[in-house]
């Protein structure tokens, strides 16, 4: 069994110690564990979680996130774009009004800076002084100069502004769609187009090499161009950098080794089911590792502490990813998209859509959280035993637990209160149950580490079922031919529900009576083979008994099936009254217990002939036969043979004179 990194083991329990998977008969009693250890698909089964100011790893220890506070709330639907200026403030732009908004850190004071009325602010860069912005699909690019005014820069005759970065000799670069073209801006607002891309829209850009090398992703085709820049010529050298099988870069970033693209399925032409990707590679366009992302949309990374933080949608969750591509949750915002984001002086900042809200978070730990993990499935009203856990508590940090159960799917009023849980789970006997752990920290330098998570649970023993219980009985094809069995072949299936050892007994009832005689006690194997040559004629019922014994002790239980009756017939027919008549031959055939099967007869030792019954069917335990044969001159010799429905035979020979 397994669910969402979940697994079921099952233990014995015994006053000295824990044993792993031992299969001990001297023990009466069996309890089963539900570990937690985090694995892949924690993310898959994300929504089965409830978690606040927690990082989620898929492999590794769950800590305190990086602590994080609410900036601003807007009446807008989407933050696109965030960037910082030289005087700390934040600029955020929005859709679908077209607004820029200022930010003062400092005294929190929000304010709106420029407004279209309609479109979206895609792109937004701090640079010299002054905040540069662009309008889509207005196409136009504005400029916010110190003092605080905006004034319009150029109109590039394009419908969006997808990216902008600084450009050497203080210019400014632009990407735009929907015809691929990028633009140089100089001071004297002057625009020069640097490259026409075979897609519709370049979408990001990023310095690779401040000045010299920009890389350049574009949708649809998902490829990224490499840009470079000289002084002995005015339009850079333009070379495939990457080209991803997906459809929509939408942001760069780099560390000193690596290169990080992320990238979104093409959503108009792309019917696969393709899931987003992070990709790592080398300066040289070469894989190092990538990762598909489980949600349905990344944006642009951003690279804090180490590591690489991707903003999701629809499910309002960021992940981060460290060097090696291992992944984790690093936070999970009420909002379905978390699109923008900005670092400076150490903490990042993270804008939503749907609704607009600015979060901020700093390189500290939160001072408490909680993860509370999936339902389990007991599969069976159970008792629950201890909670134990595995973790690195550092002084200054605390780890506690809560549980409640219940017997429907999904909580709900009828569940049990969430109660603390001190060693032993207080939680009423039910089919589920679930955990909470919480997790404090008075440092914001400290956290507390939690590995494993085992919850005991005693299910309530549920008897085994007997699938199935046959004997077998000789063919009639087999019959026909004579061919007895008197050895037959009882055989069953039997399944505990709860993968108990089982063990059987077999009884037999002669028909009619009540009294059963025990065939086989402490039978292990589900088959049995009953030789009927000991036991008289007659109609007998098997009863088998299953029982969880070897497991359960004192507390098994037992099952039992009774077979239909069959018969035990090891007696072979009777031929009498053999005579001739001219040329026929009369002749009756008697079974004590079964129907005439077949009848042959032969003359002077050729073939057999089959004979069939005077009234046409073989169906009675006593049939008469009247045969016609050919008798020579001579000495006749006569031969008849009969065999039962059992298969059980009989001859006898008559000698005639002609």
């Amino acid at each position: 069994m397994n669910q969402s990194g979940f697994s079921k083991r099952i233990i014995s329990l015994s006053g000295g110690g824990l044993f792993i998977g031992l299969v001990a008969l001297v023990l009466p009693v069996w309890a089963a564990v539900w570990s937690f250890v985090p694995n892949e698909s924690v993310f898959t089964t994300i929504d089965k979680f409830e978690i606040k100011n927690i990082y989620l790893p898929a492999a590794g220890s769950i800590r305190l996130a990086p602590g994080s506070d609410s900036l601003a709330a807007l009446e807008d639907a989407v933050i696109w774009s965030i960037a910082v200026d030289g005087r700390g403030n934040l600029y955020l732009g929005t859709g679908n009004q077209s607004t820029l908004y200022r930010l003062n850190i400092r005294n929190g004071k929000l304010q709106p800076v420029f407004t279209r009325g309609e479109g979206e602010i895609f792109a937004v860069l701090a640079m010299d002084n002054a905040v540069y912005f662009g309008t889509s699909p207005s196409g136009a690019i504005f400029r916010v100069l110190p003092n605080g005014e905006t004034e319009s820069l150029v109109n590039t005759g394009e419908s969006y502004i997808h990216s902008l970065v600084p450009g050497p000799g203080n210019t400014l670069i632009c990407a735009t769609g929907p015809n691929g073209r990028l633009y140089r801006i100089y001071p004297d607002r002057r625009v020069e187009l640097l490259f026409t891309a075979p897609a519709a829209h370049i979408t990001t850009l990023h310095w690779l090499s401040p000045d010299r090398e920009l890389l350049a992703g574009t949708a649809p085709g998902g490829t990224v161009y490499r840009l470079e820049f000289s002084p002995a010529s005015a339009l850079p050298r333009v070379s495939v950098f990457y080209d991803t099988p997906l459809g929509e870069v939408r942001g760069i970033v780099s560390s000193d080794r690596l290169v990080f693209l992320a990238v979104n399925p093409d959503s108009e032409s792309d019917d696969s089911g393709s899931k987003p990707v992070v990709y790592a590679l080398n300066r040289d366009g070469i894989i190092k590792w990538q990762w598909q992302c489980p949600e349905s949309t990344v944006f642009g990374p951003v690279r804090f502490g180490g590591q690489l933080l991707v903003g999701t949608g629809s499910r309002g969750l960021i992940y981060s990813l460290d060097s090696l591509g291992n992944a984790a949750v690093f936070s999970w915002r009420n909002e379905p998209q978390v699109i923008a984001a900005a670092v400076h002086n150490r903490t990042v900042y993270f804008g939503t859509g749907n609704p607009a809200r600015l979060y901020r978070f700093t390189g500290g730990y939160a001072d408490s959280g909680y993860v509370s993990g999936p339902v389990f499935d007991c599969q069976v009203p159970a008792r629950f035993g201890r909670l134990d856990f595995r973790a690195r508590v550092p002084e200054g940090t605390e780890i506690s637990f809560d549980s409640r159960s219940g017997n429907s799917e999904k909580p709900d009023t009828l569940w049990s209160s969430w109660q603390p849980v001190h060693g032993k789970i207080a939680s009423a006997p039910a089919r589920f149950v679930q955990w909470r752990a919480r997790l404090y920290s008075r440092f914001s330098s400290l956290t507390p580490e939690l590995e494993r998570v085992d919850l005991y649970y005693q299910p309530v023993n549920r008897a085994p079922a007997i699938n199935r219980l046959e004997v077998s009985t000789p063919l009639e094809s087999e019959a026909r031919r004579g061919n007895a069995q008197p050895k037959r072949q009882v055989s069953f299936d039997v399944q505990d529900p709860d993968s108990d050892s089982l063990i059987y007994q077999l009884y037999l009832l002669p028909e009619p009576g009540t009294n059963w005689l025990v065939l086989k006690e402490a039978l292990t194997e589900t088959r049995y083979e009953l030789d009927t040559r000991t036991l008289p004629d007659g109609w007998y019922r098997l009863r088998l008994v299953a029982t969880d014994q070897p497991d359960r002790g004192p507390a098994a239980l037992r099952t039992e099936k009774i077979t239909p009756p069959f018969l035990v017939d090891n007696t072979p027919p009777v031929i009498r009254e053999l005579k001739v008549t001219g040329n026929r031959v009369r002749w009756i055939v008697v079974d004590s217990s079964s129907p005439v099967g077949a009848c042959r007869i032969a003359l002077n030792a050729g073939n057999w002939e089959p004979v069939e019954p005077e009234d046409g069917v073989l169906d009675e335990n006593e049939e008469r036969f009247d045969f016609q044969l050919e008798l020579k001159p001579g000495i006749n010799t006569i031969a008849v043979w009969a065999a039962d429905a059992q298969g059980n035979t009989s001859t006898r020979q008559l000698t005639v004179s002609r």
